[in-house]
């Protein structure tokens, strides 16, 4: 498996306890606004074989990229949140 979506943003997350969690990812679900209530997803794109999909938390195949996959690196509930940032 290697990156292919580049240099992933940096976002930050602030969990209800105050700390703070650094996260590397291309994509992110959860925050679309107001109505968005679901939880918050960080994804990597990366090159990644049919065969070895199983092995990850692939949320999404990507186009043109042939065994492009988005691979779920980080998720948190909504609930458990603050704050999500990009850096």
């Amino acid at each position: 498996m290697r990156l292919a979506g580049g240099t992933p943003s940096h976002w930050r997350v602030t969990p209800r306890d105050g700390s703070k969690v650094e996260v590397w990812a291309d994509m992110v679900t959860g925050l679309s606004g107001d109505e968005d209530q679901r939880d918050y997803e960080f994804g990597v794109v990366v090159d990644l074989a049919p065969d070895d999909q199983t092995e990850y938390d692939v949320s999404a195949k990507t186009l043109p990229i042939r065994d492009g996959a988005v691979v779920t690196v980080a998720r948190f509930p909504r609930a458990s949140v603050i704050d999500v940032n990009s850096v």
